[in-house]
C-alpha cells in the first residue's frame, strides 16, 4: 500500500501559525501553536513541531511574512526510518505559508531563487540553518547538518522518470523516461535511523566526515 504524506492548510487573519499532526506509526496525535516570528520554537511537550519551527523562523526572518496558516498534516510512514519524513514537513509548511503570504511575488524570492532547484537548495538551508548566499542570511535550523537532497526529490520528482543532480548547490543534470519493465522496491528493515536527541552528534559527525571526503577526493581528481 501506498504510504506518505496528507496535509490540508487554510490561511489565517493573524500572524499565528496551529499545527495539527497524527503519526499512524506511534499512534500520536497531537497539536501545536506557534507565533509567525523570527523567534519561534517548538512547545516543550510538541518535539515533533521542531521542523515546522524552524520553517516558520527562517521564512520570518528572510521574508518578514505577516500571515499565519493552519495546517494538518497525518504520515503514515515508518518512524525514523530514512524515508525523509522530516524534510517533508519543512517543504509542506513552505508550501503553506508560502501561498498565505503570496512569497512567489516577493522580490527576494523572485530575485535569489530563479530556478526550482534553487528553492530546493534553499529548503535544506532551511533545515540545516546555513545561509543561501547573498540576501538569505541561515538561522537557526533544526540542528542537522544534512543537505537538500531529500528536498529535491519531494518537490522536483515527476511519475516515470529518473532524474540526476549533483548537490552544494543543487544542480539538474539530466532527467529520462523510466523503462516500464522496471520498478523500484522499497524495504524497511525496521531498525530505527535517528537524527536528533542523542543522536544529533554522531550523524552530524558522520555528516562532517562525509563532506571532507568528498572534498579531498575532488581534490585528487583535480
Amino acid at each position: 500500500a501506498t504510504r506518505g504524506f496528507a496535509a490540508v492548510s487554510a490561511v489565517r487573519a493573524d500572524a499565528a501559525c496551529s499545527i495539527r499532526a497524527s503519526f499512524a506509526s506511534t499512534g500520536l496525535r497531537a497539536s501545536a501553536q506557534l507565533p509567525l516570528s523570527s523567534s519561534a520554537e517548538s512547545p516543550a511537550d510538541a518535539p515533533w513541531a521542531l521542523h515546522p519551527a524552524a520553517a516558520i523562523r527562517r521564512l520570518a526572518s528572510n521574508f518578514s511574512i505577516e500571515r499565519g496558516v493552519d495546517i494538518a498534516f497525518e504520515c503514515d510512514l515508518p518512524e525514523a526510518s530514512g524515508m525523509s519524513s522530516s524534510s517533508a514537513v519543512i517543504c509542506l509548511c513552505f508550501l503553506s505559508l508560502a501561498h498565505a503570504n503570496d512569497l512567489h511575488a516577493h522580490p527576494i524570492l523572485r530575485r535569489r531563487l530563479t530556478t526550482e532547484e534553487d528553492l530546493c537548495h534553499y529548503l535544506g538551508c532551511i533545515e540545516n540553518g546555513q545561509d543561501f548566499g547573498e540576501g538569505l542570511p541561515g538561522h537557526k535550523g533544526v540542528g542537522t547538518f544534512g543537505g537538500s537532497e531529500d528536498h529535491t526529490a519531494i518537490m522536483c520528482c515527476e511519475a516515470n522518470r529518473l532524474r540526476t543532480y549533483s548537490f552544494c548547490p543543487t544542480r539538474l543534470l539530466d532527467s529520462f523516461e523510466l523503462p516500464s519493465s522496471l520498478r523500484f522496491v522499497i524495504g524497511v528493515s525496521g531498525a530505527l535511523a535517528q537524527k536528533s536527541a542523542d543522536k544529533m552528534e554522531d550523524y552530524n559527525n558522520a555528516a562532517i566526515l562525509a563532506q571532507h571526503a568528498a572534498v579531498t577526493l575532488a581534490a585528487q581528481a583535480d
